[in-house]
């Protein structure tokens, strides 16, 4: 899999991200369509009703009004270039740990944001379905490109489920009690009646 241009995003030192986003991508058709999965390591989006995989590599973020009911553990969770060459005789992004979420989540997959010698780039992957108090466990390796070497620590990293972003152990308490009671009036007051 190789690193993804990322568009306009900016990337931030592996500081957490305080607003609620969908992970977006630009087809073709000039419409940014939600990102709802990813399958193989490539996004997938809802066209016409039926899934399939995003056709672009022009990624973004856009504003959600909610983040997702659910908080991730990502205190095991790590990422690094390694010395290990791909078989193209490149080095690889190690992508390895485990997550532990509050509650069940289903449809879930992560985005880490790097910023490179080249600009920004995108990596993405499915996680397993997670249940609560119990770790799952990641890993995989990503081919770099040629060009484009990841900064050391300047990534974000961003979960989802079901395309929403979840709240992580990144943000502080106060953030994520502020964000559930935010996400819970939300959906009182846009329930079906």
């Amino acid at each position: 899999m190789k690193l993804l241009p990322l568009g306009l995003l900016v990337c931030a030192a592996a500081m957490p991200l305080r607003a609620q986003n969908l992970f977006v991508v630009l087809e073709d058709d000039g419409v940014h369509y939600p990102v709802k999965a990813v399958e193989n390591k490539r996004p997938l989006i809802i066209v016409h009703g039926q899934p399939r995989s995003a056709r672009s590599d022009t990624f973004s973020l856009a504003k959600a009004p909610i983040f997702g009911l659910g908080t991730i553990d990502l205190s095991a969770f790590k990422i690094e270039i390694t010395t290990t060459l791909s078989s193209v005789g490149q080095p690889q992004l190690h992508v390895y740990g485990r997550l532990r979420a509050d509650q069940p989540l289903a449809h879930c997959f992560f985005v880490v944001r790097l910023a490179t010698d080249m600009g920004k780039s995108v990596i993405c992957d499915a996680l397993p379905d997670l249940a609560p108090g119990r770790d799952a466990v990641y890993d995989s390796l990503f081919d770099l490109p040629p060009r484009g070497i990841p900064l050391e620590g300047k990534f974000n990293v961003l979960i989802f489920s079901n395309g929403l972003q979840l709240t992580t152990s990144q943000m502080s308490p106060g953030f994520i009690a502020a964000q559930r009671a935010k996400t819970v009036q939300y959906l009182r007051e846009h329930a079906p009646r």
